[in-house]
């Protein structure tokens, strides 16, 4: 009875995976497997139905599996390959093609797959593997001509020599506009300044309010012969003085920034940091929820305006991708993983493309346009953390949205003496 259900449930998978229903397909093969566990082939169209989803490592969990039930299963090889090549683990991938071309049992069959794998790895300009596969096809043909071989060989050479010349070229165009970046950090700072002084006046109106409102009061009082010198005056000068000093405090911070002191390093609590940058951006980021959880241990040995710096790259990122979303909605989460502190940045918004994510952090490289992103932002921020020796990643949300991980070293006493 398991059995013909189990089919059922694999024949539904398979035309909802047609369908191009992949959420439906995957309830269907879950139910396969719950009923027969060792059903081979629901891994491999499991794995399958990962891909189409871009869920690579459960793709790979579900060819593994396949290929532990059946050694000799040459799709799931084939397949596996597939997922490999598309995360650039080359090796892994001629291995499993490998693999596919040892168990194919006819020859033509073993050149059919040599001349696929011979394409693609030409197509990823992986020379050395397109290479190891001509020769491939030149041992399963029959009588080939020399000049056919040739031609093979040829098509590797011209490859390398064009993307040669792409290499120079990018190379060129980097190092001409690596004369512009001075210049471009520069504009990038005066940005920054500019959002910085908006949170600044912003900052400023809170003591500023405070001082007209109890001076005010006090000159009524003063007017209708009602203050009291004994009781009022000193806590009104005590006001008036705390208020000032904390005048004091946003303009010297504001004036350090400017100055770019970003070279003197000291205990940083992470939480200040947090709460200032977000306070700095408080008029950019009002309609956009914030959800901060603080870890009172969270401190680090590093520039506090350096940090503040790179973090209001990353927050403006979050908020650019946020534009026209419901909901949008920005976690940052303050963790102590070991000798570590954790901060994560992450937002539902539109997320990061597959494909551009190796090239995030390259320089002058943006997915925004011209007019709103120079593609520094994020190199910079990178850069500005690892000078304390810390790291800056990029991961995907579940929710399709984009998460930045900064790994610090957590400040201890006994490695900063003096």
């Amino acid at each position: 009875m398991n059995r013909a259900k189990a089919i059922k449930y694999f024949n539904q998978g398979l035309e909802y995976f047609e369908k191009g229903q992949f959420e439906l397909a995957l309830e269907c093969y879950a139910q396969v497997i719950k009923k027969n566990p060792k059903y081979t082939e629901t891994y491999n169209n499991r794995g399958a139905t990962y891909y189409e989803l871009k869920e690579y490592e459960q793709a790979l969990n579900d060819y593994n599996q396949a290929i532990k039930l059946n050694p000799k299963y040459t799709e799931a090889y084939n397949n596996r390959g597939i997922v490999y090549s598309k995360l650039k683990q080359y090796e892994n991938a001629k291995d499993d093609w490998k693999k596919c071309i040892e168990l194919t049992e006819k020859k033509e069959e073993k050149k059919s797959f040599s001349s696929l794998c011979y394409s693609v790895f030409l197509a990823e300009q992986q020379f050395e593997l397109a290479e190891y596969y001509a020769h491939k096809i030149f041992e399963f043909s029959e009588n080939i001509e020399e000049f056919h071989k040739k031609t093979y060989l040829d098509n590797i050479e011209k490859a390398k020599e064009i993307y040669q010349k792409n290499q120079e070229l990018e190379n060129a165009y980097l190092l001409l506009k690596e004369d512009y970046k001075a210049e471009i950090e520069e504009k990038k700072r005066f940005e920054e300044m500019s959002i910085m002084a908006t949170g600044v006046a912003h900052e400023i109106n809170q003591p500023v309010g405070v001082i007209q409102a109890k001076t005010s009061a006090a000159q009524t009082d003063l007017k209708d012969n009602l203050f009291s010198v004994e009781t009022e005056l000193h806590p009104l000068l005590e006001t008036i003085l705390s208020q000032t000093k904390r005048l004091e405090h946003i303009i010297n911070n504001f004036r350090a920034f400017s100055r770019g002191d970003h070279s003197k390093c000291e205990i940083v609590d992470v939480n200040k940091l947090v709460d200032q940058t977000v306070s700095v951006l408080n008029s950019q980021l009002s309609s956009i929820q914030i959800i901060i959880k603080r870890n009172p241990h969270a401190k680090v040995w590093a520039n506090f305006f350096a940090l503040e710096r790179a973090f209001i790259n990353l927050l403006k990122n979050a908020k650019e991708a946020l534009e026209n979303r419901e909901y949008p909605t920005i976690w940052i989460k303050i963790n102590q993983q070991n000798q570590n502190i954790i901060i994560i940045i992450e937002d539902n918004g539109c997320g990061v493309d597959p494909d551009f994510e190796s090239k995030l952090f390259t320089p002058f490289i943006s997915t925004k346009s011209t007019s709103k992103g120079t593609g520094l932002g994020l190199n910079l921020s990178r850069r500005l953390i690892e000078e304390f020796n810390g790291q800056l990643t990029y991961q995907p949300t579940k929710e399709n949205g984009a998460s930045f991980k900064i790994t610090l070293p957590l400040f201890r006493e006994e490695n900063h003496h003096g």
